[in-house]
């Protein structure tokens, strides 16, 4: 996945909501240290994709909170931001998160983004 997204960075926008960026820095570390797995390589590379991947303002996206609620929060309400931002932005979800198939919002599984940014590389 970092591959691809550096690959293509010089030509598609890549988003996260705010909350998801600052939750990143701040639970990874934890998370993979009770994995056994060292921390420093994620966070290197979350510091690598800071200047690629975009938070987008919290102020964007709670617009569209009660929306995002209504079709998430059966299966995980704290995922609200990212599905408000797509539905703000009209934009997809590039996730591997099966939370997010079937709420209205066009979900893409890493390898459909690879196929499809390596076909327009072919073009």
């Amino acid at each position: 996945m970092s591959e691809l997204v550096l690959d293509h960075a010089n030509h598609v926008v890549f988003v996260t909501p705010v909350v998801c960026d600052e939750d990143a820095r701040k639970y990874l570390p934890g998370i993979l240290g009770s994995r056994g797995v060292d921390p420093a390589p994620a966070m290197a590379l979350l510091a690598e994709f800071e200047p690629i991947i975009r938070a987008v303002d919290e102020s964007t996206y709670p617009v569209a909170r009660m929306e995002a609620l209504a079709r998430i929060e059966m299966r995980d309400a704290r995922a609200w931001p990212v599905l408000a931002t797509a539905l703000v932005l009209c934009s997809p979800i590039w996730t591997e998160d099966k939370d997010f198939f079937g709420t209205g919002v066009p979900t893409w599984t890493s390898d459909r983004v690879a196929l499809c940014l390596n076909a327009a590389d072919r073009e």
